[in-house]
């Protein structure tokens, strides 16, 4: 289960109808970690094209992680592949 601030694993086997758990892990990955990673990534990029640094304007912070989602897709509609180390 990845949550916004936790990722949980489980691992179960099913053996004549019943359910043994053989291990689990908690960590505090969740998705605003991705969140957060993405927002550095594009700031970055912004920082690059426009030589400006926005990284301590909250304004403008809050504003990438409110279009990420449009950004992500801008990039990833423009190319014919990408990496997750690029994002």
């Amino acid at each position: 289960d990845l949550g916004a601030r936790t990722f949980n694993v489980s691992i179960i086997t099913l053996k004549d109808d019943k359910f043994e758990i053989k291990a689990m892990a908690e960590t505090t990955l969740g998705g605003e970690d991705f969140d957060q990673r993405m927002v550095k990534h594009f700031v970055k990029e912004f920082e690059r094209r426009h030589k400006k640094d926005i990284s301590g304007n909250s304004r403008a912070l809050r504003r990438v992680l409110t279009y990420m989602p449009q950004l992500l897709e801008l990039c990833l509609s423009n190319s014919t592949w990408t990496s997750l180390k690029s994002v």
